[in-house]
């Protein structure tokens, strides 16, 4: 309770303040960043194809088919794109402590990192991604999912099917889950990679029906000028190293993506020992996920992989705050301060 509470008053305070610094109204905040391309998607999903072009349809269908779907009973598409965000931030916390059994992780889920607190009051990704991918591993590790039992693999795999639908980079969940069940005869192991394969394979062919392309946002990710131009994947650390000097960032940006690079490489380290010896599945589940997520995220190219690197390492969190968590305070006073510390710098990153 206190996770979701503490996750809630977090986020009503950046949308508050950000929404007042910024003179937004509620339809304006739900229109920053690539918030507009969701709403466009998600207008064009309900047969509304205004302004829905190759760029604004880059955005994967996940979530803008979620606000379409609320869209169906009178909800506002403003509203359903922030309601639908902040409700999933506030579930992913809560769920990742009882998936690994430790409020310290929905603790951290819920008061960081700071770009991630501020995405999760916006019409972005990254939470409905979240909240399906651990509520998917939360279904699997259930008392349905037994040897004797199939129910909560099948559910677990339609959970993170939907999630890969969102953001494709559930698949490195997926990954995880496998490596945590090596004593789990493989036939039981591959239940839930063939549901989630199911429901994204069903979900490409509605694409192809809808836009004669299933993978035409791909190409426009690669492709478009004002996404990855060409480069979307290149020599690790090339994009960070390079960016900062092509372009002349801030050192205070520098110093801000580099923070989030010490601190996910140092979850990196950490969990390799977690591979090799006799480690829990949880362990290996967090291990799988992480290392994975992180091999991609150092590979991506343009600029997108300097700027957006805090972003693209959020769909690993829960992994990463579960390796350090040594690291991590118990007490909930210190986690209110550093929600508030965090919560500061959200509604002063809005905009900018």
């Amino acid at each position: 309770m206190w996770i979701a509470l503490l996750a809630l008053a977090l986020r009503v305070c950046v949308f508050a303040a950000a929404s007042w610094r910024l003179g937004l109204s509620t339809e304006g905040y739900a229109n920053l960043y690539d918030g507009r391309s969701y709403l466009i998607t998600a207008r064009a999903i309900a047969d509304d194809r205004r302004n829905f072009d190759d760029y604004q349809g880059r955005v994967f269908p996940g979530y803008p088919a979620m606000i379409a779907v609320l869209h169906l009973v009178r909800i506002p598409w403003h509203i359903a794109a922030l309601g639908l965000d902040w409700i999933a931030a506030i579930a992913a916390a809560a769920m990742s402590a009882m998936l690994f059994g430790d409020r310290r992780i929905g603790l951290a889920m819920a008061t960081l990192i700071p770009h991630y607190l501020m995405n999760s009051t916006l019409a972005a990704s990254e939470a409905p991604m979240l909240a399906l991918t651990v509520g998917g591993l939360l279904a699997a590790k259930s008392k349905c999912a037994s040897d004797e039992k199939m129910a909560g693999d099948l559910a677990g795999g339609v959970l993170l099917g939907l999630a890969g639908l969102v953001r494709p980079v559930a698949c490195f969940a997926v990954l995880g889950y496998a490596a945590s069940r090596e004593k789990t005869p493989k036939w039981k192991i591959a239940v839930l990679p063939a549901a989630a394969g199911i429901v994204v394979i069903l979900a490409l062919i509605g694409i192809h029906t809808w836009r004669g392309d299933p993978l035409a946002n791909v190409r426009t990710q690669i492709e478009s000028p004002g996404a990855y131009n060409g480069q979307l994947f290149t020599w690790p650390f090339h994009s960070l190293i390079v960016t900062p000097f092509e372009h002349a960032v801030p050192w205070p940006r520098i110093v801000y993506i580099w923070l989030h690079v010490i601190l996910t490489l140092a979850g990196c380290i950490l969990g390799l020992p977690l591979l090799l010896g006799d480690s829990t599945p949880l362990d290996r589940l967090a291990a799988v996920w992480l290392l994975a997520n992180t091999a991609f995220v150092l590979c991506l190219g343009n600029v997108w992989g300097f700027e957006c690197f805090h972003r693209f390492t959020v769909p690993a969190l829960p992994a990463l705050f579960w390796i350090i968590r040594q690291g991590l305070p118990k007490g909930i006073g210190v986690w209110v301060v550093i929600g508030g510390a965090s919560a500061c710098i959200a509604a002063l990153s809005v905009g900018r």
